[in-house]
């Protein structure tokens, strides 16, 4: 086999018109243009496919399918199948390659490129009689127009919400002025009548008669002006095209009385017989000899107009006879043919950078060529075609002698020429000659002696790369390079391509460009809800395997698409891949899966609050009579039942205390109750404490007989939980371990009796009006010290022994208060007289009585109430006189204590007598009695 011929670059058809330079290109190819004669035919921008529409003209359902421009059908559907018959009024490709359609009852229904329905929104206004039935409608990037017989109304279309998706909240309508009756009025001008919307958002109406500018209806109208067979506005909204009678005017969208061009495309009398014998633009074979600049083929009729970029119009003519179609550029200077199509059927489509021209073989492009590609293309005498023809010289083993460097070392700007390399191989759409451009840039760049950043060859060929795939054949989206930085580069690439579920490609182009994939993954796994056929258990492994490949990552709207298909059970399944574990539990509530919720929020120690709103709301699913059940559930799940007792404790302690009875734990069940019993929110009434706790005492008395039953010296733990659980800052007691062998309940039920006792007491003694001050429920010492404060003695010594007072506690209460209260006479009575108290005598000289908790504290209270003279009456009754000498100088009896010092013959203790002073006149008498106290103590 021979070696394969390199395929040679195509640098397209170049045509100069007025002075500029349009270039015509071919974008992709295809075996064959798949219209069905008769359909509705619309071209998306941005080379987002072909649709068409059949069997809107007759009684039977609408048929829609959408192509790529590469000839492959992605999608076919019946248009609006289940609702009621209606006729297809307009349709037509919106922002964002949506499919918009509208029927004669006023809805308008946006489809997805795939066929879903994705949105419906009314065309209706609260004016009576607006709205239905429409007669004519039409339908653009940014509005849909409705026509009744008697009112005109504008609608927005809804706007993209997050994912590309159109928005579901129905957009409101706008009344126009009424001149469109007289259009609308006439069925002959209301079936050819054309629309177009510019910018400020007024509506052109035109027919073969008559043209209408409508305004809104508080804003009025204009007159009418000429009729408009054909009407086309351009990408930028500032002008628009009007062809009518083979003239082609060129005005401002905003005042048509404002005429920029005025070109006659079509010429009646000069038409053939349709031979084709005397046309210029055959040759004697019959084939298509048209030259680009040659004058317009006048001689047949205008098939299309279309706007090239914002600078010149495309009209095509056709010849009905031998199905050719001649393209031709109308500028303000100068009017050329460009090209001639043997076709049966051909579209322009509009764009922002060109035009289209969609044909039977392919897709072709003319745009006006920038002029760093005229530069390389069409000037070999320029610095960048110097620089291409440097570099395939170079690339060329046969260059016959030339030296390359030379030709580089002519080039006057040479970063200049780099740069412009690269401009030139991003409008190309042949892979061939993008690479030789490239590669000529970076040659060029290497022998620039200024530095020429590498970044920018490196972003180009990343840039192709992705317009290269696009514009593949299997996928059909033949973008120019402003196109696709006019769709937000990679991210626009991405919602187109995620549209047209090419899922794989757009993961590919993702990884590649390092942008998030995120929304890639969503949009696959909603996709994949449709499929038919498909076990819920293996899509849901499936959607969540490649879930846990993108960390984070929340599958919330596959849930949601799941839950509208009423696929409960595969939401549930998808709702473990979500990482946020509040969603997962509110979705699983959502779904009514109670169980499962707790479970979700029992995972890697969950959050406490999440735990305990699952339980509270099984509790209430299982209700009382199921509580049983309820309980053996919690029991799987040791955080969620000790959470439970912990709330229980708290808001449902009687709850809480039949459980403990019935797993047969009544001294815990005891305990709560205690606990309860004493709570004055709960037992505001003494007496109903006092029944409270005779209560108390049956569960323990319970508890004892359980235990000398089963000779059980624990009670059956319950589950266990690895930490306690987060409640104990309300007070309640710890349920984290099972609980450990208890003791006897001896010691609780005898504090129980003195409680209730004490209650008694309180409850005898707080009526009557001598002892008031004593309020029920108050501790014991409270109780005690109003009843010294009133001078009720004997009550409260009666008091201390009911309540097995210690004597040393009664003794400190009762100094402390008499002290505090000033009733130091009552003090003295109570310890030197024969007060009833105590053992006493009146003489001081004879008897000391000794008190149980010493009298060192009855001077530390009179000298707390500043009183230094009392405190100085019980002085003498301390029996250490080493301690009385101090509280003698405590006291600031320095005298007494030299005295008593002197009583015990005890030198040392007048020093430190003497310390604790600074008097000279003590400290004169302190020698004085030392000198003669060492003299006695001399020994002879």
């Amino acid at each position: 086999m021979g070696k394969r011929a390199k395929k040679k670059p195509e640098h397209g058809l170049w045509a100069k018109v007025g002075g500029l330079t349009y270039r015509c290109i071919s974008a992709c190819a295809h075996e064959g243009l798949p219209v069905v004669d008769g359909s509705m035919v619309r071209v998306a921008a941005g080379g987002g496919g072909l649709a068409a529409a059949s069997g809107h003209g007759g009684g039977g359902p609408v048929k829609m399918a959408v192509w790529t421009l590469s000839g492959v059908k992605t999608s076919e559907w019946v248009w609006r199948e289940a609702d009621p018959p209606c006729r297809l009024l307009a349709w037509d490709w919106a922002r964002g390659d949506w499919i918009v359609t509208v029927g004669d009852d006023g809805a308008a229904v946006v489809y997805s490129i795939t066929g879903q329905e994705v949105a419906r929104f009314p065309i209706t206004h609260n004016t009576p009689a607006a709205g239905r039935p429409l007669v004519r409608a039409h339908v653009d990037a940014e509005w849909v127009i409705g026509f009744s017989a008697t009112h005109a109304l504008k609608t927005r279309m809804p706007a993209l919400a997050e994912g590309g998706q159109p928005d579901k909240k129905p957009a409101d309508s706008v009344l126009l002025a009424a001149e469109a009756q007289l259009v609308l009025s006439n069925p002959t001008m209301a079936k050819s009548a054309t629309c177009a919307v510019v910018p400020q958002g007024v509506v052109y109406l035109f027919t073969p008669f008559c043209s209408f500018a409508l305004f809104d209806s508080d804003a009025g109208g204009r007159p009418p002006f000429e009729p408009c067979a054909k009407a086309a506005l351009s990408p930028g909204g500032a002008h628009i095209a009007l062809y009518d009678a083979g003239i082609l005017k060129v005005t401002q969208a905003a005042d048509f009385t404002k005429v920029l061009l005025e070109e006659i495309v079509e010429d009646p009398s000069a038409q053939t017989d349709g031979t084709g014998a005397s046309n210029p633009a055959h040759d004697k074979s019959g084939k298509p000899s048209l030259t680009p600049g040659d004058p317009l083929p006048c001689q047949y009729p205008v098939h299309d107009v279309a706007w090239c970029g914002n600078d010149a119009v495309l009209v095509s003519h056709r010849d009905a006879s031998s199905f050719m179609h001649y393209v031709s550029i109308v500028t303000p200077k100068q009017s050329a043919a460009l090209k001639a199509y043997r076709t049966q059927h051909l579209f322009l489509r509009a764009e922002i950078d060109g035009c289209r021209v969609l044909h039977d073989r392919g897709c072709d492009f003319v745009q006006r060529a920038g002029p760093d590609s005229v530069a390389v293309h069409r000037l070999p005498g320029s610095d960048p075609g110097l620089l291409f023809a440097a570099w395939a010289v170079h690339s060329n083993p046969a260059n016959n002698g030339v030296n390359p460097l030379k030709m580089v070392r002519c080039i006057g700007n040479l970063s200049r020429a780099v740069t412009s390399c690269i401009s030139a191989a991003l409008l190309e759409f042949d892979e061939t000659l993008q690479r030789e451009l490239l590669k000529a840039a970076s040659f060029g760049s290497a022998l620039c002696p200024t530095r020429v950043d590498a970044a920018i060859v490196g972003d180009a060929c990343a840039d192709l790369r992705v317009l290269n795939a696009l514009r593949h054949p299997a996928v059909g989206i033949p973008l120019t390079y402003p196109q696709f930085c006019a769709t937000n580069r990679v991210k626009g690439v991405l919602q187109r391509l995620t549209a047209r579920r090419r899922f794989d490609l757009a993961l590919s182009v993702s990884e590649y460009c390092g942008t998030p994939a995120g929304r890639i993954v969503v949009d696959w796994a909603v996709s994949q809800l449709d499929v038919a056929g498909q076990n819920d258990h293996v899509l849901a492994s499936l959607i969540k395997a490649q879930f846990k490949k993108m960390p984070g990552l929340s599958p919330m709207p596959v849930v949601a698409a799941a839950k509208r298909l009423e696929r409960y059970a595969l939401a549930l399944d998808i709702l473990e891949a979500e990482p946020c574990l509040s969603k997962r539990v509110a979705q699983t509530l959502d779904l009514g899966e109670l169980e499962r919720a707790l479970a979700f929020s029992s995972d890697e120690g969950g959050d406490p609050d999440l735990i305990l709103h699952c339980t509270l709301l099984l509790r209430d699913k299982y209700g009382p009579d199921r509580k049983s059940e309820f309980v053996r559930l919690l029991f799987g799940f040791p955080e969620a039942f000790h959470l439970y007792l912990s709330y229980s404790e708290h808001r449902e302690a009687a709850s809480l205390v039949d459980l403990h009875r019935s797993h047969h734990r009544y001294k815990d069940a005891a305990m709560l109750s205690l606990r309860n019993a004493l709570d004055p929110r709960r037992n505001a009434d003494i007496r109903s404490q006092i029944k409270a706790l005779e209560a108390v005492r049956v569960t323990f008395a319970k508890a004892q007989e359980h235990r000398a039953r089963t000779g059980a010296a624990g009670y059956p733990p319950f589950p266990a939980t690895p930490q306690p659980p987060p409640f104990n800052s309300m007070g309640g007691p710890s349920h984290g371990a099972p609980s450990p062998p208890h003791p006897a309940c001896d010691a609780e039920v005898k504090l129980i009796d003195q409680h209730v006792k004490l209650l008694q007491f309180q409850d005898e003694h707080c009526a009557p009006e001598e002892y008031q001050g004593v309020v029920p429920g108050q501790p014991l010492a409270e109780t005690a010290t109003f009843l010294i404060l009133g001078g009720h003695y004997k009550l409260a010594e009666q008091l201390r022994k009911d309540q097995n007072m210690s004597e040393k506690h009664f003794w400190i209460l009762k100094v402390r208060t008499l002290c505090r209260s000033r009733k130091f006479d009552e003090l003295e009575k109570w310890v030197y007289g024969s007060s009833g108290f105590s053992k006493g005598v009146k003489s001081l000289k004879n008897t000391i009585t000794k008190a149980p908790i010493g009298y060192e504290y009855f001077v530390q209270e009179c000298m707390k109430s500043d009183r230094p003279e009392e405190a100085k009456k019980y002085v003498p009754k301390i029996a250490d006189y080493a301690l009385r000498c101090e509280q003698y100088c405590f006291v600031g009896a320095f005298n007494e204590a030299i005295d008593t010092a002197k009583e015990f013959s005890d030198p040392d203790l007048l020093l430190a007598i003497r310390s604790r002073t600074t008097d000279p006149t003590i400290h004169a008498k302190i020698a004085e009695v030392r000198e003669a106290l060492l003299k006695k103590l001399q020994p002879a």
